[in-house]
């Protein structure tokens, strides 16, 4: 279980300087958010989660990331969201789809207001 290391491992520079010189995949996702809810297990918790509408009609779920707590604030329906993932690559392979396993993650995100 978990990623292969192909770029490095998780966080380390090395790894960083995959993602810097483009040796590891990025996938760039953009939309209007759609819908607002909480996901996961706590109560009374904000918000956390969103479904957002790319351009092409899809739908990607993905959940709110702040620096500061009063940023998530800005996560609200109507809102366009930029999202920037690093594509690593799996231990288990190949995918359901016979492709290549990999794991999405969030590097950056920028909420337009």
């Amino acid at each position: 279980m978990g990623l292969k290391g192909s770029h490095g491992l998780f966080g380390s520079q090395e790894w960083w300087n995959s993602i810097k010189s483009g040796t590891m995949p990025l996938r760039y996702v953009s939309g209007v958010i759609k819908r607002m809810y909480v996901s996961g297990q706590e109560r009374d918790v904000p918000e956390n989660t969103f479904d957002l509408i790319t351009s092409e009609g899809a739908t990607k779920t993905e959940s709110c990331y702040a620096n500061a707590k009063d940023d998530c604030d800005l996560y609200r329906v109507g809102r366009r969201v930029d999202i920037v993932y690093a594509l690593d690559e799996l231990k288990v392979q190949p995918a359901s789809d016979g492709g290549i396993n990999l794991s999405e993650i969030v590097l950056e995100m920028a909420v337009s207001l």
